[in-house]
């Protein structure tokens, strides 16, 4: 969630030097530069592009002009230099994609390329074949779970959309696309599978798409995010990713994947100064006549806003070794000590002196039911897939009896399914449970913007059902707050400091519902049943330490035996 922009970074590199080191890219040296973003006009997001022109941004174009939000946009050129933009907007009662091109001297009217009933789709990718026909990809939602669609544009009309990867009931989103030497056109995509999300691709050859693949098959810890390809000065096809705030890339050589090597690219200082909102992205032709296009994002400076916080992200690497080593049933959780779990609205962006709910929570605790620790675990930006590779670190590292999850409301900043949304929420539910931690969701807090529609109605009964699926209580952070929000909220996203005292109320309410059910309560569902111990790999906690003693036994008898 971001609301002024300070720090804007490429999560992807640039095709000139694909070393290990960092690269610094002079806009001086690039031809035909476009930049698009979303960008707040009134109650709604609004796409918009410019050009560079040597030394400065040229005229802000505003490219879609909805009743409703529009955002995560994407461009870039044709065989004329002409720039492509395609994004995600609602509509009123879905999500879809739509499509724009400047032909050198007028804007075309917009398009909209998803035709199908599919229910939601979201951040979608741009490429223009050598034969200068556009092909777009996204991730389309059928209900149950996102999927990656492609669609082309055969004359007037854009193709009816191609399902890419393999069927499946976990999220597979974030595909990016190009074609390589050989003219094939490539998509990547991350994948849940195994625990986490993992790079997968599958290539077009006789116009058929081949089962998907993944792209390492290693048993890496750490999630995969933001994919993009590019090319290098010969036109061999670069992919770019993040894994925990480090970026990757690795060559496709026709037939495999070289191994990842570090990569980092950086900017000159406020060459990209612009008020935008979730992913953008930029595109320009180089000095070898290669038309390039990767995916910008940013996040606030909270240093220059005065912020700050006690308890830094846990090392996820340091975690696992953690959880494995000394899992919990060694050292029961801490009681009345409570895990502060979100995004920006955790960490208490909005609120005078950045003090959100969990310090009121804390003082609340105090009085109601005696000393209590609330950690705030709050990661500004964060969206859901980085909670379920977080929380486990999380649960480690604190060791609290409670964890309040709230989180979700970049992820519909960015266009992303309820399924997915509702899914990685699950996943924390879980991780959480199996810890021996309880958790509590939330209800996400309301929007000024169109979006909010969809945050009620849609995506606030989803986590409400997930929390009866899931036996666990749930706490409702919306109604409150949107009966008032120009009185409890300080932006179209953050509560203020009247919005996070209803937070904190609205929290202790649940807890206290557990701590000191009713006769005629539950007791919060699974905060009432002692879940089984378990660490991250789903290993009974409680095993380890007689196994780790039986092994040692069983090796001591065999050295005597041989001795």
């Amino acid at each position: 969630m971001k609301k002024i922009l300070s720090i804007t970074y490429f999560v992807l590199a640039c095709s000139v030097c694909f070393s290990a080191q960092n690269y610094f890219l002079d806009p001086q040296t690039a031809e035909n530069l476009w930049f698009t973003w979303a960008e707040k006009t009134g109650t709604t997001l609004q796409i918009f592009c410019s050009e560079w022109n040597g030394s400065a941004w040229g005229k802000s174009i505003q490219v879609s002009d909805s009743a409703y939000n529009s955002f995560s946009p994407v461009v870039t050129l044709d065989k004329d230099k002409n720039p492509w933009i395609v994004w995600a907007g609602e509509d009123g009662i879905k999500t879809s994609i739509y499509c724009r091109h400047y032909n050198g001297t007028s804007w075309s009217s917009v398009t909209q390329v998803d035709d199908v009933d599919i229910y939601n789709d979201s951040t979608p990718s741009m490429t223009i074949d050598q034969n200068n026909v556009p092909w777009i990809v996204w991730a389309g939602s059928d209900g149950k779970s996102d999927n990656i669609f492609v669609s082309r544009l055969s004359g007037n009309h854009w193709t009816t959309p191609q399902m890419v990867n393999s069927y499946n009931l976990t999220p597979d989103i974030l595909p990016a696309i190009n074609f390589d030497s050989q003219k094939h056109i490539i998509i990547v995509w991350c994948g849940f599978n195994g625990g986490k999300y993992k790079l997968f691709y599958s290539m077009q050859t006789n116009e058929k798409w081949q089962e998907q693949k993944p792209v390492f098959n290693d048993d890496n810890k750490l999630s995969s995010d933001l994919p993009s390809l590019i090319k290098d000065e010969s036109g061999n096809i670069q992919l770019f990713w993040n894994e925990c705030n480090l970026r990757y890339t690795s060559t496709w050589n026709g037939n495999l994947w070289s191994n990842p090597e570090e990569s980092q690219i950086t900017l000159p200082n406020n060459f990209l100064n612009k008020s935008f909102y979730g992913p953008s992205c930029i595109t320009w032709k180089t000095v070898d006549g290669i038309i390039q296009a990767l995916r910008v994002i940013s996040f606030i400076n909270l240093s220059q806003k005065g912020y700050s916080k006690t308890n830094s992200s846990k090392s996820e690497l340091l975690a696992y070794a953690k959880d494995f080593f000394f899992p919990s049933a060694s050292a029961e959780v801490t009681a009345n000590k409570y895990i502060a779990f979100g995004d920006s609205i955790t960490y208490g962006v909005g609120a005078e002196n950045n003090y959100g709910y969990p310090p009121r929570l804390e003082a609340i605790l105090l009085n109601k039911i005696g000393a209590s620790t609330v950690v705030n675990e709050g990661v500004p930006g964060e969206r859901t897939m980085h909670g379920v590779e977080r929380v486990n670190g999380v649960l480690s590292a604190d060791n609290a009896k409670f964890i309040l999850i709230l989180e979700g409301t970049n992820d519909t900043s960015w266009g992303y399914s309820t399924e997915t949304i509702t899914f990685n929420l699950g996943q924390m539910i879980d991780r959480a449970i199996n810890y021996g931690t309880t958790p509590i969701i939330a209800t996400l807090p309301p929007r000024q913007d169109t979006i909010d529609g969809r945050v009620k109605d849609d995506i606030n009964p989803a986590i409400q059902q997930l929390a009866k699926d899931k036996n666990i209580s749930c706490t409702d952070q919306y109604s409150k707050i949107a009966e008032d929000p120009a009185k409890f909220m300080s932006d179209y996203l953050h509560p203020n400091d009247a919005g996070y005292d209803l937070m904190a109320q609205s929290w202790s309410a649940t807890i206290e519902s557990i701590l000191n059910p009713k006769p005629d309560e539950s007791g919060g569902g699974c905060g009432a049943v002692p879940p089984i111990y378990r660490n991250s790999n789903n290993f009974p906690n409680n095993l380890l330490p007689l196994l780790f003693f039986t092994v040692i036994m069983l090796a001591s008898k065999i050295a005597v035996r041989k001795i």
